[in-house]
């Protein structure tokens, strides 16, 4: 949608929730591009096809369930996976989440190499939205014997975040329900035959920093291992006290309300809450992953003439004021003006995906 106003005057428009999208949509989050698994049974190795190459730079997320327990070594197809977090139940069978970040373009078949003839399971996921850098927040992990499986808490120390978790029991073909604490049930498999291995991967993708964890009853009443990883979305948030411009030192935050950090880059979604109340000039091009004003903000956000702000993502508007004072808004996905007030002045206002 094009807004060109051949006029100087100020045009204000504000739109009601009912009229727009849904209310609520966040562009700081991670997205889940794809996700696949495979299994074996009695192997020295487990491996799962990439349905899509991978794109350069996302965060990629293994998940491996095996028998054996701690007398298993697991041996990543790169180097450059890192071991987040594992969890063996004695020398029965374990779980172990591997993340790399920043990671290279992947394709065709992920083979990871477990020491002795083991049954395993093997989930990947791709993610986009996460911090190239200092990906992984925090890690929990945890077992018991028979009954539900406890989903360990995490407690996340950053607004927008997603944890992956996995669970893995110690017997064959065994079903899962649908966790609890807004945790969703992704995937799940089995090693096949007489493999005495099954496994599942759940998420919860959150906007506020929180404790995390979440039960899933599985109807084999089997020994069981889980874990859980939280991964940061790459986002910077608006911190000043007092009016600023977005290339002042120290006026971004890597969390809501947190200390001072780097001004935003094109991979980061730029956040504006109530733990940053003032208002901020836009004086330079900037060009960002997404603009998300959300409610609580009540300052007033003004792009200047001739200045160009290049948004490859969403922009989304729930509180506050956006003022286009003859620059140039360029949003290469969708528009939400759900709320706040948005002055499209004497600029060029474009939304790829729409309004």
């Amino acid at each position: 949608m094009h807004l060109n106003f051949l006029i100087r005057l100020s045009v204000t428009l504000l739109l009601a929730a009912a009229a727009w999208l849904n209310a609520g949509t966040s562009w700081a989050q991670a997205v889940r591009i794809q996700n696949v698994n495979g299994s074996v049974e009695n192997a020295s190795s487990v491996a799962a096809s990439w349905t899509a190459t991978t794109g350069a730079g996302q965060l990629l997320v293994a998940l491996v369930g095996f028998t054996g327990g701690a007398s298993v070594t697991i041996t990543p197809p790169d180097p450059s996976w890192i071991l987040a977090r594992r969890e063996d139940h004695g020398s029965s069978h374990g779980g172990a989440i591997y993340y790399w970040s920043n990671a290279a373009s992947q394709s065709g078949t992920s083979t990871w190499a477990l020491t002795g003839n083991r049954d395993a399971t093997l989930h990947l996921i791709e993610y986009q939205g996460i911090r190239s850098v200092g990906a992984l927040d925090v890690s929990a992990s945890g077992q018991g014997n028979g009954g539900p499986i406890v989903i360990p808490n995490v407690v996340t120390t950053q607004s927008d975040e997603v944890v992956v978790a996995l669970g893995s029991v110690h017997k064959k073909n065994v079903g899962f329900s649908t966790p609890t604490s807004n945790f969703s049930l992704v995937d799940w498999g089995s090693a096949p035959g007489n493999g005495q291995v099954s496994s599942f991967f759940a998420e919860r993708v959150l906007t506020a920093v929180a404790t995390a964890g979440a039960s899933v009853t599985q109807d084999g009443n089997s020994n069981w291992v889980a874990l859980a990883v939280a991964f940061k979305v790459s986002a910077k948030y608006w911190r000043a006290g007092t009016p600023g411009s977005t290339g002042d030192p120290g006026g971004w935050a890597d969390t809501s309300g947190g200390g001072a950090a780097d001004a935003p880059g094109p991979s980061d979604v730029v956040v504006f809450d109530a733990n940053g109340p003032a208002s901020c000039s836009v004086t330079a091009p900037l060009s960002v992953r997404g603009i998300e004003v959300r409610p609580g903000f009540a300052g007033t956000i003004t792009q200047g003439s001739g200045v160009t702000v290049t948004v490859g993502g969403g922009f989304s508007l729930l509180g506050g004021t956006y003022r286009n004072e003859g620059g140039t808004l360029s949003v290469g996905g969708a528009g939400q003006i759900a709320a706040g007030t948005f002055v499209a002045g004497s600029g060029s206002n474009s939304f790829g995906g729409g309004l």
